[in-house]
This record gives structure tokens, C-alpha cells and sequence, in this order.
């Protein structure tokens, strides 16, 4: 996706202010939201997937992210001033962002956070419009990251989810085809990882293609 419109980067962070709230760029604001999907969209390394209803409006979105270690620290490094200002402001007066940020800190130091591994294509967020859940709308944005992974190249692609009560969302992606590999600790959360190889992708997006 080469543009985006104001409208769309509204919703787009509204949407995930209200799907991902407990993420720490949720909890931050949404006008960070809106600069971090315009980064998004901009940048070589990321692509933007959205799938739309019948009047134009965002049901549901993801990050497809070709080099994820780096892309907060890309960013943050586009936007010091902006993101150093939400943080403050965060810390200041949201309780959960100073949580959140503990969490951090104490990870680091114990080194725990994981990675899936080398810089493999990942989808860093996924999320639909609380109200249209069920409709396969996850299935259709996880198709459409795969097949820009395929298209460039990629040997596998990864996501990955929150582990705990989290079992609808760990058996979508075990019946996806998606072998569990790794599991990693941020911001106080774990998260299990799951990668499907090329072999497997192209398998897929054939069967999705003869449908």
C-alpha cells in the first residue's frame, strides 16, 4: 500500500487504541498511532494490509514488518521528539504505561526478550473491529501477509500471540498450517511464536487461489 488518507490513519488508530489496548502504543495515544501507521506505509521494510467494508470503512488490519527487530527503533527514531513527549505524558499519568514499562526494564535485564529468529518476515499486529468478529476477516488479512511474503521472496513467516486464555486464537493458527516455535516475554506478557515455511505458504495460497 503506497498512500493512505487522513480519514484512514483516524481509524486505523482508533481501531487499534480499541482492539490492542493493552499495548503500550495504545496506551500512549492515538495521535502516536496515527504517525506510527504513516511511518508503516512509507516505509520499504513494512506493509500495511486492511480489509474494508462495502462503504469504504477499516474492519480490520495488520503489519506485515520484513525487518521487525527494528521497526520500533526505527520509529522512535523518526519521531524522538513525538514519542518521547507521549511517553512522558504516559508515565505522568497513566499507571498502566508506568507498569508496562517496568515490565520492560526488569526484562532487559534478565534478557528475555526472545525473538523468533533472523529478521524472518512477521506480522507484528493483527486486529479486526471488535463488532465484526467471526466473519473470517483474520483468515482473509493473514492470507494477504503471507501472499506479500511469498511475492518477495520470504523463506517462512511468522506471528505471534499472547499465551495465556488465548486458546481460539493459538488453534487458528495451529490449523493455519503454523508450526509453534519459541516463546518470548514483553512488557509483562508472553507470547508464543508460530512460523509457516515457504513450502507450506505456497501449498496454501494455491488451495486459497482455487477456491
Amino acid at each position: 500500500m503506497s498512500s493512505i488518507s487522513d480519514t484512514d490513519l483516524t481509524r486505523l488508530a482508533t481501531l487499534h487504541a480499541t482492539s490492542l489496548d493493552g499495548s503500550l502504543f495504545a496506551r500512549l495515544g492515538t495521535r502516536l498511532l496515527e504517525r506510527y501507521y504513516r511511518f508503516v506505509v512509507d516505509s520499504e521494510d513494512e506493509a500495511l494490509l486492511l480489509e474494508r467494508d462495502d462503504s469504504g470503512g477499516i474492519r480490520g488490519a495488520a503489519v506485515l514488518s520484513f525487518a521487525p527487530l527494528s521497526l520500533t527503533g526505527r520509529f522512535v527514531g523518526a519521531h524522538v521528539v513525538g514519542f518521547g513527549i507521549a511517553m512522558l505524558r504516559g508515565m505522568l499519568t497513566d499507571g498502566a504505561v508506568r507498569g508496562l514499562l517496568f515490565h520492560y526494564a526488569r526484562e532487559r535485564l534478565k534478557g528475555v526478550h526472545a525473538t523468533i529468529d533472523d529478521g524472518t518476515p512477521e506480522v507484528l499486529q493483527i486486529y479486526i473491529d471488535p463488532t465484526r468478529r467471526g466473519g473470517g476477516i483474520g483468515s482473509k488479512l493473514m492470507r494477504r501477509a503471507e501472499r506479500v511474503a511469498y511475492a518477495r521472496g520470504a523463506r517462512s513467516m511468522a506471528v505471534r500471540t499472547e499465551a495465556e486464555d488465548n486458546e481460539p486464537v493459538l488453534r487458528f493458527y495451529d490449523r493455519g498450517g503454523y508450526r509453534r516455535r519459541g516463546e518470548s516475554v514483553f512488557c509483562g506478557v508472553r507470547y508464543i511464536g508460530f512460523v509457516k515455511d515457504r513450502e507450506n505458504l505456497a501449498v496454501d495460497l494455491e488451495k486459497t487461489d482455487q477456491e
